[in-house]
Protein backbone atom coordinates (compact mmCIF):
# COMPACT_ATOMS: atom_id res chain seq x y z
CA UNK A 1 0.00 0.00 0.00
CA UNK A 2 1.17 3.62 -1.11
CA UNK A 3 1.50 5.28 2.28
CA UNK A 4 -0.34 8.92 1.16
CA UNK A 5 1.17 12.04 4.12
CA UNK A 6 -2.17 13.64 4.64
CA UNK A 7 -1.83 15.00 8.05
CA UNK A 8 1.53 17.11 7.46
CA UNK A 9 1.67 20.94 7.95
CA UNK A 10 2.58 22.81 4.32
CA UNK A 11 6.53 22.95 3.72
CA UNK A 12 6.05 26.99 3.53
CA UNK A 13 4.88 26.65 7.49
CA UNK A 14 7.77 24.34 8.26
CA UNK A 15 10.11 26.68 6.27
CA UNK A 16 8.69 29.57 8.39
CA UNK A 17 8.32 28.13 12.02
CA UNK A 18 12.57 26.79 11.29
CA UNK A 19 13.65 30.63 10.22
CA UNK A 20 11.39 32.52 13.21
CA UNK A 21 13.18 29.59 15.23
CA UNK A 22 16.47 30.02 14.05
CA UNK A 23 16.33 33.72 14.48
CA UNK A 24 14.46 34.35 17.40
CA UNK A 25 12.52 36.92 15.93
CA UNK A 26 9.43 37.33 14.06
CA UNK A 27 10.57 40.58 12.38
CA UNK A 28 14.32 38.94 11.90
CA UNK A 29 12.45 36.02 9.92
CA UNK A 30 10.19 38.70 7.92
CA UNK A 31 13.15 40.29 6.90
CA UNK A 32 15.28 36.94 6.04
CA UNK A 33 11.93 35.55 4.38
CA UNK A 34 10.78 38.84 2.60
CA UNK A 35 7.11 38.24 4.11
CA UNK A 36 5.28 40.70 6.26
CA UNK A 37 5.53 40.21 10.33
CA UNK A 38 1.75 39.95 9.92
CA UNK A 39 1.88 37.04 7.74
CA UNK A 40 4.19 35.13 9.41
CA UNK A 41 2.29 35.44 12.58
CA UNK A 42 -0.70 33.91 10.60
CA UNK A 43 1.32 30.87 9.38
CA UNK A 44 3.20 30.02 13.08
CA UNK A 45 -0.99 30.43 14.23
CA UNK A 46 -1.85 28.07 11.84
CA UNK A 47 1.13 25.41 12.07
CA UNK A 48 0.31 25.25 15.92
CA UNK A 49 -3.44 24.63 15.20
CA UNK A 50 -2.23 22.03 12.19
CA UNK A 51 0.07 20.18 15.16
CA UNK A 52 -2.12 21.26 17.90
CA UNK A 53 1.12 22.35 20.19
CA UNK A 54 2.15 25.96 21.22
CA UNK A 55 5.94 25.96 19.37
CA UNK A 56 6.62 29.84 20.92
CA UNK A 57 6.90 31.71 24.01
CA UNK A 58 6.67 34.93 23.11
CA UNK A 59 7.76 37.98 25.00
CA UNK A 60 9.28 41.56 24.83
CA UNK A 61 12.77 40.50 23.85
CA UNK A 62 11.84 38.20 21.07
CA UNK A 63 9.99 34.75 20.73
CA UNK A 64 11.50 31.51 22.89
CA UNK A 65 10.83 27.89 21.67
CA UNK A 66 8.77 25.59 23.89
CA UNK A 67 9.28 22.11 24.79
CA UNK A 68 7.83 21.24 21.54
CA UNK A 69 8.84 23.82 19.35
CA UNK A 70 12.53 22.43 19.77
CA UNK A 71 11.57 19.46 19.41
CA UNK A 72 10.05 20.42 15.73
CA UNK A 73 13.17 22.29 15.16
CA UNK A 74 15.38 19.31 15.95
CA UNK A 75 13.40 17.49 12.96
CA UNK A 76 13.13 20.47 10.76
CA UNK A 77 16.24 20.89 10.75
CA UNK A 78 16.84 17.04 9.29
CA UNK A 79 13.70 17.64 6.86
CA UNK A 80 14.51 21.12 5.10
CA UNK A 81 18.38 20.19 5.03
CA UNK A 82 17.82 16.66 3.34
CA UNK A 83 15.18 18.35 1.14
CA UNK A 84 17.34 21.40 0.74
CA UNK A 85 20.40 19.16 -0.58
CA UNK A 86 18.00 16.65 -2.58
CA UNK A 87 16.75 19.82 -4.64
CA UNK A 88 19.96 21.29 -5.53
CA UNK A 89 21.54 17.25 -6.59
CA UNK A 90 18.01 17.62 -8.69
CA UNK A 91 19.29 21.03 -10.07
CA UNK A 92 22.49 20.53 -10.88
CA UNK A 93 21.36 17.98 -13.48
CA UNK A 94 20.19 20.27 -15.47
CA UNK A 95 22.34 23.47 -14.81
CA UNK A 96 26.02 23.33 -15.56
CA UNK A 97 28.26 26.12 -15.22
CA UNK A 98 27.66 27.12 -11.79
CA UNK A 99 30.93 26.87 -8.66
CA UNK A 100 29.84 24.58 -5.96
CA UNK A 101 30.63 25.15 -2.41
CA UNK A 102 29.80 23.28 0.52
CA UNK A 103 30.16 24.58 4.29
CA UNK A 104 28.34 24.79 7.58
CA UNK A 105 25.62 27.26 7.38
CA UNK A 106 27.87 29.86 9.70
CA UNK A 107 30.43 29.99 7.43
CA UNK A 108 27.78 30.26 4.67
CA UNK A 109 26.00 32.82 6.96
CA UNK A 110 28.51 35.13 8.99
CA UNK A 111 31.64 34.76 6.67
CA UNK A 112 31.64 33.51 3.24
CA UNK A 113 28.22 35.46 1.83
CA UNK A 114 29.45 38.87 2.39
CA UNK A 115 32.70 38.16 0.11
CA UNK A 116 30.34 36.32 -2.28
CA UNK A 117 28.92 39.91 -2.68
CA UNK A 118 31.88 41.49 -3.24
CA UNK A 119 32.94 38.36 -5.80
CA UNK A 120 29.97 38.67 -7.73
CA UNK A 121 30.88 42.35 -8.21
CA UNK A 122 34.17 41.66 -9.80
CA UNK A 123 32.77 38.42 -11.68
CA UNK A 124 29.48 38.96 -12.52
CA UNK A 125 28.65 36.34 -15.19
CA UNK A 126 30.09 33.67 -12.54
CA UNK A 127 27.54 32.18 -10.73
CA UNK A 128 28.09 30.78 -7.52
CA UNK A 129 25.87 27.46 -5.76
CA UNK A 130 25.93 27.39 -1.85
CA UNK A 131 25.22 24.19 -0.20
CA UNK A 132 24.82 24.54 3.68
CA UNK A 133 24.77 21.34 6.02
CA UNK A 134 25.57 20.94 10.03
CA UNK A 135 28.52 19.62 9.51
CA UNK A 136 31.00 18.87 6.21
CA UNK A 137 32.62 16.05 5.19
CA UNK A 138 35.44 15.62 3.13
CA UNK A 139 33.28 12.79 1.31
CA UNK A 140 30.87 15.96 0.22
CA UNK A 141 33.16 17.02 -2.45
CA UNK A 142 32.30 14.51 -4.71
CA UNK A 143 29.34 16.81 -5.74
CA UNK A 144 30.66 19.81 -4.81
CA UNK A 145 34.18 21.80 -6.63
CA UNK A 146 35.08 23.34 -3.24
CA UNK A 147 34.53 22.77 0.65
CA UNK A 148 35.41 24.81 3.65
CA UNK A 149 36.63 22.37 6.32
CA UNK A 150 37.82 22.59 9.70
CA UNK A 151 40.35 21.10 11.46
CA UNK A 152 44.42 20.85 11.14
CA UNK A 153 45.05 20.51 7.28
CA UNK A 154 45.76 17.18 7.27
CA UNK A 155 43.73 15.39 4.05
CA UNK A 156 46.46 14.08 2.41
CA UNK A 157 44.16 13.91 -1.01
CA UNK A 158 42.84 17.35 -0.84
CA UNK A 159 44.24 20.86 -1.68
CA UNK A 160 44.02 22.99 1.15
CA UNK A 161 44.46 26.77 1.99
CA UNK A 162 44.12 28.60 5.40
CA UNK A 163 41.33 30.70 6.09
CA UNK A 164 40.82 31.73 9.71
CA UNK A 165 41.91 30.33 12.50
CA UNK A 166 39.66 29.81 15.44
CA UNK A 167 39.32 32.45 17.60
CA UNK A 168 36.72 32.19 20.58
CA UNK A 169 36.00 35.36 23.30
CA UNK A 170 33.00 36.91 25.27
CA UNK A 171 30.63 39.27 23.25
CA UNK A 172 27.57 40.82 24.57
CA UNK A 173 25.26 43.53 23.30
CA UNK A 174 27.31 46.76 22.64
CA UNK A 175 25.71 48.15 25.76
CA UNK A 176 26.83 45.97 28.11
CA UNK A 177 29.07 47.54 31.18
CA UNK A 178 32.45 45.96 30.83
CA UNK A 179 33.49 47.69 34.44
CA UNK A 180 31.68 43.81 35.57
CA UNK A 181 34.54 42.27 34.16
CA UNK A 182 38.25 42.28 35.41
CA UNK A 183 39.10 38.78 34.97
CA UNK A 184 38.44 35.47 33.46
CA UNK A 185 36.99 34.57 36.80
CA UNK A 186 34.41 37.62 36.78
CA UNK A 187 32.58 35.79 33.83
CA UNK A 188 31.07 33.09 36.28
CA UNK A 189 29.08 35.84 37.66
CA UNK A 190 27.27 36.57 34.94
CA UNK A 191 24.41 34.86 32.81
CA UNK A 192 26.46 32.92 30.07
CA UNK A 193 25.03 32.01 26.61
CA UNK A 194 26.47 28.81 24.64
CA UNK A 195 25.42 26.19 21.58
CA UNK A 196 24.52 23.23 23.11
CA UNK A 197 27.20 20.64 23.10
CA UNK A 198 25.02 18.15 22.75
CA UNK A 199 24.50 19.18 19.23
CA UNK A 200 27.73 20.84 18.60
CA UNK A 201 31.28 19.76 19.21
CA UNK A 202 31.98 23.47 19.27
CA UNK A 203 33.91 25.15 22.33
CA UNK A 204 32.03 25.51 25.77
CA UNK A 205 32.47 28.26 28.48
CA UNK A 206 33.16 25.35 30.73
CA UNK A 207 36.15 24.60 28.49
CA UNK A 208 36.70 28.52 27.43
CA UNK A 209 36.86 28.99 31.45
CA UNK A 210 39.46 26.34 31.90
CA UNK A 211 42.08 27.67 29.29
CA UNK A 212 42.22 30.55 32.07
CA UNK A 213 42.78 28.02 34.75
CA UNK A 214 39.02 29.09 36.07
CA UNK A 215 36.37 26.13 36.95
CA UNK A 216 32.82 26.27 36.02
CA UNK A 217 30.68 23.44 37.48
CA UNK A 218 27.42 24.98 36.89
CA UNK A 219 26.67 24.22 32.80
CA UNK A 220 22.88 23.70 33.67
CA UNK A 221 22.42 27.41 34.79
CA UNK A 222 24.40 28.60 30.72
CA UNK A 223 21.42 29.39 28.43
CA UNK A 224 21.93 26.88 25.59
CA UNK A 225 21.01 27.16 21.93
CA UNK A 226 20.62 25.09 19.09
CA UNK A 227 22.11 27.38 16.15
CA UNK A 228 25.03 29.83 16.39
CA UNK A 229 22.85 32.58 14.83
CA UNK A 230 19.97 31.88 18.00
CA UNK A 231 23.33 32.38 20.37
CA UNK A 232 24.07 35.64 18.66
CA UNK A 233 21.14 36.65 18.74
CA UNK A 234 20.60 36.06 22.48
CA UNK A 235 23.29 38.28 23.00
CA UNK A 236 22.47 40.96 21.11
CA UNK A 237 19.20 41.22 22.68
CA UNK A 238 20.61 41.69 26.38
CA UNK A 239 20.38 38.28 27.42
CA UNK A 240 23.55 37.70 28.34
CA UNK A 241 27.44 36.86 27.58
CA UNK A 242 28.13 34.56 24.20
CA UNK A 243 30.74 33.25 23.14
CA UNK A 244 31.58 34.52 19.64
CA UNK A 245 33.93 33.21 17.26
CA UNK A 246 35.66 35.74 15.84
CA UNK A 247 34.85 34.55 11.89
CA UNK A 248 31.17 35.37 12.77
CA UNK A 249 32.24 39.04 14.53
CA UNK A 250 33.55 40.56 12.13
CA UNK A 251 29.97 42.53 10.43
CA UNK A 252 28.48 42.84 13.82
CA UNK A 253 31.12 44.47 15.12
CA UNK A 254 32.14 46.75 12.41
CA UNK A 255 28.06 47.60 13.00
CA UNK A 256 28.41 48.02 16.85
CA UNK A 257 25.77 45.42 17.31
CA UNK A 258 27.51 43.87 19.88
CA UNK A 259 30.99 44.22 21.58
CA UNK A 260 33.54 42.24 22.96
CA UNK A 261 33.86 41.77 26.58
CA UNK A 262 37.14 41.96 27.93
CA UNK A 263 40.45 41.71 26.59
CA UNK A 264 40.04 37.66 27.10
CA UNK A 265 40.04 35.18 23.51
CA UNK A 266 41.61 31.76 23.45
CA UNK A 267 43.06 30.13 19.91
CA UNK A 268 42.73 26.70 19.62
CA UNK A 269 44.78 25.85 17.17
CA UNK A 270 41.97 25.28 14.61
CA UNK A 271 41.38 26.34 11.28
CA UNK A 272 38.52 26.31 8.73
CA UNK A 273 40.31 25.56 5.07
CA UNK A 274 39.28 26.29 1.57
CA UNK A 275 39.88 22.58 0.03
CA UNK A 276 39.25 20.68 -3.19
CA UNK A 277 39.90 17.33 -4.27
CA UNK A 278 43.66 16.18 -5.63
CA UNK A 279 42.01 14.35 -8.93
CA UNK A 280 39.41 17.53 -9.46
CA UNK A 281 40.33 19.34 -12.71
CA UNK A 282 38.67 22.96 -12.08
CA UNK A 283 37.15 24.51 -14.36
CA UNK A 284 38.39 28.78 -15.34
CA UNK A 285 35.53 30.15 -13.05
CA UNK A 286 36.32 27.89 -10.11
CA UNK A 287 39.67 28.81 -10.50
CA UNK A 288 38.99 32.32 -10.53
CA UNK A 289 36.77 32.12 -7.45
CA UNK A 290 39.53 30.24 -5.74
CA UNK A 291 42.31 32.53 -6.93
CA UNK A 292 39.90 35.65 -5.83
CA UNK A 293 38.97 34.30 -2.42
CA UNK A 294 42.44 33.42 -1.38
CA UNK A 295 43.92 37.15 -2.37
CA UNK A 296 40.59 38.81 -0.46
CA UNK A 297 40.65 36.45 2.91
CA UNK A 298 41.81 38.88 5.05
CA UNK A 299 39.13 41.41 3.91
Amino acid sequence: MVKIYKRLPSLSGLATFHAVAKLGSFSLASNSLHLTQSAISKQMKLLETQISARLFDRGARGVELTDQGRELLVCADRVLDDLERSVHRVRLLHHNGAVKIICTEAVAHFWLSPRLYDFASSYPNVRIDVVTTGEVDPSDLRDHDFAILYGHGDWSNLNQFPLFAEVVYPVAHINFSTELVHKPSDFLSLKLIQLNPERWPWMTWREWLHSFGVVHERESEIAQFSHASLAISAAINQQGVALGWDFMMETLLQNKLIKKVGDFSVTTGMTDFLVYSQNRILSPDAVSFRDWLLNNITR
